[in-house]
């Protein structure tokens, strides 16, 4: 919290972060300052343009097509917090899109910790936060739409994964290899729509997954092999219309159990498959590795 004088008189703070020793010359330090620009809101102060070397910790580029802005990582930029808030909005403006946010500082100082996706972001990038293997919490706020492809990947620290309503697509290899990952919950009403190939693919600690019934296409291997139990909150019949990319992609060659919701909101698993002596053919693979048949 901030006090109702600093409000008003403070705008700028430069604060000693540290001493720099340079790569080539070890002996050699300098002093570093790091000179921080304050917006107060609500009493609370956040800072959007820490420095070092005089170099942004977060820029904001302005997309003439969607007329909002997209926030991208200052790859020359260090990054001495445990937390960073990702903002919505910027000079009065929507923004919309996050990507590289994951910095040189970030990999090379091996300090953030918690990454807060303020409401507007609507799409979280490319490798946005890829290999920051200190990460341990994200917080996704309901304007998101969109995880492009390696968003999270090998954030081997992450442990669970709230998805907000508005949710749709999960891209390819966007929590791949997120190796203490154990939980993944979808928000009630989810309007998730796509799951892409391996984006679940290599979490070990993964064994349940609760699909949403607004489900339409998987993709190839989108959750891993390692899963113990899959429940999926629409009927079987929905179930059977899902577009699952290709040979083998069915979470359900996979799973050990496999689990339909019943009308009571419990999930009933499927143990037997009664074919009826309409089907003349039963395609390659239909029944791999379905070991929870009895």
């Amino acid at each position: 919290p901030i006090t109702e004088f600093y409000q008003k008189e403070l705008q700028q703070l430069e604060v000693f972060v540290g001493w720099y020793k340079t790569p080539t010359f070890s002996s050699v330090e300098y002093k570093v300052t790091s000179t921080l620009e304050l917006e107060v809101v609500d009493n609370h102060a956040y800072i959007y343009g820490g420095s070092y070397f005089g170099s942004p910790e977060l820029t904001f580029e302005y997309d003439e097509t969607e007329e909002k802005y997209i926030v991208k990582g200052n790859q020359e930029a260090a990054y001495f917090n445990t937390k960073l808030i990702i903002p919505g909005e910027f000079n009065g403006i929507q923004v919309y899109k996050a990507e590289s946010i994951r910095m040189h500082g970030y990999k090379n100082n091996a300090v953030i910790k918690d990454v807060e996706f303020s409401y507007g972001i609507e799409i979280i990038g490319k490798s946005a936060l890829s290999y920051v293997d200190t990460l341990q919490k994200i917080t996704l706020p309901d304007s998101l739409i969109t995880i492009e492809e390696e968003a999270f990947r090998k954030s081997v620290l992450l442990e669970i994964i709230n998805l907000p309503k508005n949710l749709e697509v999960i891209g390819e290899s966007a929590f791949c290899e997120c190796t203490k990952l154990y939980g993944v919950f979808f928000a009630e009403e989810s309007k998730i729509k796509e799951i892409q190939a391996n984006a679940f693919v290599l979490c070990p600690e993964l064994d349940t997954f609760e699909i949403p019934a607004s489900l339409t296409k998987f993709g190839s291997n989108a959750l891993g092999t390692h899963l113990d139990m899959v429940c999926y909150q629409g009927t079987i019949e929905q179930w059977a219309q899902l577009d699952f990319g290709g040979n083998l992609c069915n979470p359900m060659h996979y799973a050990t159990k496999f689990a339909i919701k019943t009308d009571g909101g419990g999930y009933q698993t499927l143990s037997r498959i009664v074919i009826p002596g309409t089907i003349k053919t039963i395609g390659r693979y239909t029944f791999c590795g379905f070991d929870f048949l009895e």
